[in-house]
Parts: C-alpha cells; structure tokens; sequence
C-alpha cells in the first residue's frame, strides 16, 4: 500500500488522486477479506494472497480513470462548473468504460481459469479474486466519479490543477520526453526491437526445460530459521526426516510370512540404499524375524534331524509314578545338565529369514511358515505397526526413511521401487506407495497439470474476448503480444535466477495473462479512438494518455509486487520478482512491440505520425 501511494503520488502529484483510488481499493479488499469471513474459508499459502494482489492489481482501473479526468481538465482553459465537472466525468467514463471493463474480464478470466485447478485452494483463490475484480470495477465507475463530484462541489479551474495535464500543445509534448523516446523507437527502432524480441521468445524455448518443478516445503523458509536448522541437523546425523511408505498386499491371510516373499523383501532393504543414496533405511519386520529366528534355534545344529523319543510310563512300578522316595539312590526327576554356553557363531547361523526346510530338519516350506507364524505369537505385541495382522497378516508396511527430500530425489527414489517390485512381487499380489514425502510430488503434479490447464483455459478466454472486442483474427493475435512477453519474463527469469515452479508460483502464469491483456485491450481501444476522431497523431495521443496509465499502473504493480520481498515465505518473495519482471515485459511490449506489430500488419510505409487515415477493418 504504501508503495502504491508512492506511485500514485508521483503521478498525479494530487492528493485525490492518491485518496480516491486507495479508497477503493481498501474497500475492495475490505469486502473481499469480509467475504472469506464470512464463508468460513480458511486462509492457506494461495488464499492469503488475494488481498495483495487485489490491492496491485485493482490499482490499474483507478490509475486509467483518474489519468483520463485530469487529461480532459488539461484541454479546458476556463473554469468548470459542476455541471459541466458531471458531463466531463460521464464523457471520461464512458471513453474508456469498455477498455477497462474488458480489462478487468480478461483478468478475472485469468483468475477463473484456475476453477480448473485440481487444487482446492487454487479454485477458492480463483473464485475469491475474481470476486474482487469484479467490486474494483464497480467501485471504479461509482465511488471514484462520486468522489471527484464531492471534491470538486464548487467547481474547479484548469490552471489550478497543478499538474502537468494543463499545460497545451508543443509545450506539453517537450514536457513528456519518454513520449519523444518511445515514439522515435516505434518509428526507427522497427528492426533491432523485433530482432530483441525474436532473441528473448527464442532464449525462453530453450529455458522452458530447464524449469524445476518441486515443492519441498523446507526450502519455502530461510536458512536461519530454526525448523530448517533442526531438520538439516536430522538429515545429518540421524536418518533424515523423509518417509515413504510401501504398503505390500498379499492374496491370502497370512502370505505375508511365507517365507520366499521375506526373503524378497529382505534383498529390497539391502539393494534400496545401495541404488538410492538418498535412503538411509528401510524399516519393516524382517530385522525382528530374523533376530528371532537366531534366538530361538541358537542350539540347533543346521540340517540336524530331531527324533521324537517314546516314554513308556508303569504307573503300577514299585513306588508308583515317582518310584519310591524312601529309598537313597531313588532321583524323582530326571536330572538336568547345564548346557553349554551361546556361541557367536551359533548365533549368526540362523540370524536369516528361513527358507530350507531342511535346514531345519523340516520338510516342507509349509513348515516353514508354521515356524514363522510360531514366531509372530511370541513378537505379536509390538507389530500393529507392521502388520495388519500379527498371526495371518496379508497386509505389511515398510517405511523407507531419506535425507533428501526435493522432488528429484523423491522421484528417483519412487523409481527405484517401483523398479524392484514390478519385478519381484509374486503375481496376484499388489503394492501402493505412499507417505509424507510421495505427496509433494503428487502435489507437483496437480501443480504442473493445474498451471497447464489454467494457462490454456486464460490464454483461449482472453484470445476470444480480443478476437469479440476488435472482430479481427489479426487483432486478436496482436492483443496478444503483451501476454507473450510476460510469460517470456516469467518462464525466463524462472529458469535465470533458479526458481521453482512450485504451488505459489504456478499461479503466476495465467494471472500474468489476465494482467498483460490489459495492456493491449487499453492501447488499442484508446488507438482506435483516435482514429474514429480523426487525429492525425494518434500514437502521441495515445501515449499522452492511456500510454502514460500503462506506465504508471506497470510501475505501481511492479513495486506493489516487490514489496512481497519483505515476507518470510521464500516463495511469496518469487512470486513479487517474477510478477514485477512479467509487468515490464508486458509494458515495454505494449508501448514499443505493439504499435510495431499494427504498424507491419497495415503495411504501412508512412510514419503513424504523418498518417490521417488507417484500415481500421484490416487492423481493428
């Protein structure tokens, strides 16, 4: 807001016309912010934009309309009373109603675009922001005209003004040299400007690839902070903070144990770190089955075959079943003898998932997995997180834990896995992959194809309002140059100074459509005016007015957007630079590239400024 103040005071260098567009626009976001209140909607990364950017965006309608009324008080020399103050404003207001009404739909078109979004959040912010284009612009041909009215009650002379708008003719156009420089570069600077921009659309084909598209939440905060200090210390030292979860599902209760799948399972764990150096481990019940197993055959001795013995019992022997006591030598139970001590060794043998009966002095691998299954009674108490059975599971977690966590890793990770169990997992049974790090990257996705679809839908929405407002296919493709140029600066400067393409600044690309058109919907309907009037000069005419808004409205959302560099979120600060790049690109192309492209398309030989005529059907 307050850059935006300062804009606006340089210029107009009027107090109302600072006040009077600000107080729309507070009121805009007032109803706006009112309006999430009231429909209970939860403020999220994308929600808690749509105040900001009504307050950059919905500048342009006060900035056009406020440009136009001191343009028509500069062309009067007596005083005005109020009732000539009334027709001037509804003459003002009707001039450009249609460019800024249409302006305004083509940026709510962009916003609408992201109803499309597969994203929640991105529907509602959509929604919400085309919601307060749509009071900007009722606020812009209400409030502000009202307040000019009651500003001006007694009337108002031209010479008290105090801006440069008063001043008449030759004199006026000295006072604007940009108009001078910009008129000088459309009429001889044709060739190098079409050579930069055929530079610049070429250099952005060969970045687009670069683009990373990611979302690690970490890397949305400073390096200083404390969360990022505490995960980069677990990263480091401990097994890192991300988790992928690989559910396995088996056809039948208690396949799970079947002792070929463990050993499956088992080869998994000890590959995966190998394959991905991003994992530092992979979790799941093998360890314990295997400890277990050690445990419990630490006395056997491998392949060994255990006799079961036959007791004969004489319960009519003399001193019955336990012999008679009274005799000295008589031993009532049988004797007990200490064994010897666990070997290491021993121990190592068996520390396995079995699957040789004989080696167990079974016979089958149905034994096998009775044994496992014996085993699982005794380890059944801590296992509700591994299995979802702990004597018949067909269900079984395992939990692969990394230190890494951009979208790269997680991908090349997801790969590896999927890699290993398309081949290895027994038919008919099934995996899902799953966990806290798997849905950033399912997030990118929705984020890719939401930014896709939206930039589609906005850049077809505005192409048909062009092609409606000006009749021409070839007028409609020429509106379309500021949009070009502001995704070239995005995509651009994306790719330059190494920013993600991420949940916050994949919203930028269809807004900038919905902001860049803008610009040409008011250059070429304020062009065509000119004709329509005869004016021999309509291109210093043009930039005298509706040129000299653009430059002011690009400046105030340009710096409107910069001040996100004071948030603490990494990507609302992106989002400002990239938007503030995407506006200049999208002015210099209104006010050079633009007239250039009429002026090639009439096949004009003869300067704009010497012209007393033009095939408005062919162009307009």
């Amino acid at each position: 807001a307050v850059l935006i103040i300062l804009v606006l005071a340089l210029s107009f260098r009027k107090l109302e016309g600072v006040l009077f567009p600000l107080i729309s626009l507070a009121i805009t976001c007032i109803w706006v912010t009112g309006l999430i209140g009231v429909l209970g909607i939860t403020f999220t990364m994308a929600t808690l934009l749509v105040p900001i950017l009504l307050l950059v965006v919905g500048s342009a309608y006060g900035i056009h309309i406020m440009t136009h009324f001191y343009e028509a008080v500069g062309e009067k020399e007596d005083r005005i009373s109020y009732d000539e103050l009334t027709v001037m404003l509804n003459v003002v207001s009707r001039r450009i109603r249609l460019s800024v009404i249409l302006a305004g739909v083509t940026t709510a078109a962009g916003f609408l675009s992201q109803l499309f979004s597969p994203l929640n959040p991105f529907k509602v912010f959509g929604a919400l922001c085309a919601a307060g284009i749509f009071f900007a612009l009722l606020l812009t041909f209400i409030l502000i005209p009202a307040l000019i009215r009651i500003r001006y009650r007694r009337g108002l002379s031209p010479a008290k003004v105090g801006i440069s708008y008063a001043s008449k003719g030759e004199d006026r156009d000295r006072e604007s040299a940009w108009i001078r420089v910009f008129n000088k570069i459309v009429y001889k600077g044709r060739i190098p400007v079409l050579l930069l921009s055929i530079v610049i659309f070429g250099a952005t084909i060969l970045l687009l690839p670069k683009i990373n598209i990611g979302t690690n939440l970490i890397e949305f905060f400073s390096q200083e902070s404390k969360m990022v200090q505490d995960t980069n210390t677990f990263n480091e030292k401990l097994k890192g903070t991300g988790n992928i979860s690989l559910v396995i599902e088996a056809p039948g209760k208690g396949d799970i144990l079947r002792p070929r799948f463990l050993n499956k399972l088992e080869t998994f764990e000890n590959w995966l770190p190998r394959e991905a150096e991003q994992v530092t481990s992979v979790q799941s019940v093998v360890p314990g089955i295997k400890r277990m197993n050690m445990i419990m055959n630490a006395d056997r001795v491998p392949y060994e075959i255990i006799e079961d013995e036959e007791t004969e019992i004489n319960f009519f022997a003399d001193g019955g079943l336990w012999g008679d006591t009274d005799e000295p030598d008589a031993e009532p139970f049988t004797t007990i003898t200490e064994s010897e001590p666990y070997s290491s060794s021993a121990n190592e043998t068996f520390n396995e998932i079995p699957t040789e009966p004989s080696r167990y002095g079974l016979s089958s691998e149905d034994n096998l997995h009775e044994l496992l299954t014996q085993y699982m009674i005794l380890y059944s108490g801590s296992l509700e997180m591994m299995l979802n059975d702990p004597l018949e599971p067909d269900q079984i977690l395992v939990t692969i834990r990394l230190d890494r966590e951009t979208s790269r890793d997680i991908r090349m990770v997801t790969q590896a896995i999927q890699d290993y169990w398309d081949y290895s997992i027994p038919d008919g049974w099934t995996y899902k992959i799953a966990g806290v790090s798997t849905f950033n990257v399912v997030l990118m996705d929705l984020v890719a194809n939401s930014q896709l679809i939206s930039l589609s839908i906005s850049l077809v929405i505005v192409f048909l309002i062009m092609l409606l407002l000006f009749r021409s296919v070839k007028a409609g493709l020429i509106g379309m140059i500021p949009v070009v140029f502001a995704l070239m600066g995005i995509f651009s400067f994306m790719v330059v100074l190494g920013f993600n393409l991420d949940i916050i600044t994949s919203l930028l690309a269809a807004l900038a459509v919905g902001v860049g058109v803008d610009y040409a919907i008011h250059f070429m309907t304020a062009y065509r005016r000119e004709l329509s009037f005869g004016n021999p000069t309509p291109l210093i005419s043009v930039y005298r007015t509706t040129g000299r808004a653009i430059l002011f409205n690009a400046a105030s959302v340009s710096l409107g957007f910069l001040s996100l560099l004071g948030s603490s979120f990494i990507p609302i600060r992106q989002m400002g630079i990239l938007f503030a790049v995407a506006m200049v690109f999208a002015a210099f192309s209104a006010l050079v590239v633009l007239p250039i492209a009429i002026n090639i398309s009439t096949k004009e030989t003869i300067p704009w400024k010497e012209t007393t005529r033009i095939l408005t059907g062919e162009i307009l």
